[in-house]
């Protein structure tokens, strides 16, 4: 586990928090933090019939990755091919798979230990 203060995440990464943890989950090149984050849907009211449906409030698990000793990044599902194509260009096979859609977000375990695998072997 691992303690950061929110402020010093880049833009909202995450919340209004001001603290949060992120749980370690790939150590390599690159690592992968997972944390979790209350969220809650908005109370409503449907005026014709008067009825107001209480907000329910429930967890969600978030990925965000670290390339070596760089800024936070937050996975996001609505950018993530343009943005980890980018992220990952120094890796021109997963910016590929990437591109052709064969890894999408749910996949960034198996992107992660590949490009740290490409990493070890180049080092070799």
């Amino acid at each position: 586990m691992l303690s950061r203060d929110s402020r010093h995440i880049i833009k909202s990464v995450i919340s209004n928090k001001s603290k949060i943890f992120l749980k370690l989950e790939i150590d390599g090149m690159i690592k992968l933090f997972t944390y979790y984050n209350t969220e809650s849907s908005p109370v409503m009211h449907n005026s014709s019939s008067e009825l107001i449906t209480e907000g329910i409030s429930y967890q969600v698990d978030k990925c965000i990755i670290q390339k070596e000793n760089q800024e936070l990044v937050r996975i996001n599902r609505l950018t993530f091919r343009k943005n980890m194509m980018e992220y990952f260009s120094d890796c021109p096979d997963i910016s590929k798979k990437i591109a052709d859609r064969e890894y999408r977000k749910k996949d960034i375990e198996t992107i992660v230990n590949h490009y740290n695998s490409y990493y070890a072997n180049k080092e070799i």
